[in-house]
C-alpha cells in the first residue's frame, strides 16, 4: 500500500467518524427530548393525581363535617307537611301564653289534604307552593300570617313569641305589627305576626 492510497482511507475514516459522530449526537439529542417530554408529562399526571387526592380528601372532610348538619336538620325539622298540626301547635301556644288567636292564614296551597294514594302530586304540590331554605337542601318555608283576637297584655305576647321562636315548626318570625288596645291601656296590645313554618317533605 503506497502513501497516497493510505492517505484516502485515512480521509474516508475520518469522514465516516465524523458522519457516525454527528448521527449518535442527533439521535441521542432526539432520544434525550423523548425522554424528557415523558417526564414532563408523567410530572404532569403525578401533579394532577396529587390534585385529585387532596379533593378527595377535602370532600370526605366536607362530607363528615355537613353529616352533621344533615342530622341535626333532619332531627329538629319535622318530616311532614300537615299545616292543620302546624295550626294546633300555634294555638296551643296561645292558650299556654293566656289568650286566643283570630285567624292563622297561609298562602294557597293544598299541603295535607291529598290522598295517600296520589302522594307523590301532593309531594310536588307542597314544594311548588313553599320556597326552599337557601344552604339547606330539602328543607322548604312556608308563610303563616298569625293575627290575635281582640286585645292581651304585652307580657302574654312577648311569652308567646318565645314560644314560637322555640318551636320546632316556626323558627322564624319575619315581621311583626302591634297596634295598642283602643282603649287607651297601654298594657294591652293587638299584634299580627308573620311567621315562617319549616317543612322537610
Amino acid at each position: 500500500m503506497n502513501t497516497k492510497k493510505a492517505f484516502y482511507i485515512m480521509i474516508a475514516s475520518i469522514i465516516i467518524s465524523f458522519g457516525l459522530l454527528i448521527a449518535i449526537v442527533y439521535f441521542g439529542n432526539q432520544s434525550l427530548k423523548n425522554e424528557s417530554d415523558k417526564l414532563v408529562d408523567l410530572k404532569a399526571i403525578n401533579q394532577s393525581l396529587e390534585t385529585q387526592s387532596s379533593n378527595l380528601i377535602t370532600a370526605k372532610q366536607d362530607l363528615q363535617k355537613y353529616s352533621d348538619l344533615e342530622e341535626i336538620t333532619n332531627t329538629i325539622v319535622p318530616q311532614d307537611k300537615d299545616q292543620a298540626r302546624a295550626v294546633r301547635e300555634i294555638v296551643t301556644l296561645a292558650a299556654q301564653s293566656g289568650f286566643e288567636l283570630d285567624s292563622i292564614n297561609f298562602p294557597q296551597s293544598n299541603l295535607g289534604s291529598a290522598a295517600k294514594s296520589d302522594k307523590k302530586k301532593a309531594d310536588t304540590d307542597t314544594i311548588t307552593q313553599a320556597v326552599p331554605v337557601e344552604g339547606i337542601k330539602g328543607v322548604y318555608s312556608l308563610e303563616a300570617v298569625i293575627k290575635s283576637k281582640g286585645n292581651l297584655p304585652y307580657t302574654q305576647f312577648l311569652q308567646f313569641l318565645e314560644g314560637l321562636e322555640n318551636n320546632r315548626r316556626t323558627a322564624q318570625v319575619t315581621s311583626v305589627r302591634i297596634e295598642p288596645a283602643t282603649d287607651g291601656n297601654s298594657d294591652f296590645i293587638s299584634f299580627t305576626l308573620n311567621v315562617n313554618l319549616f317543612l322537610k317533605p
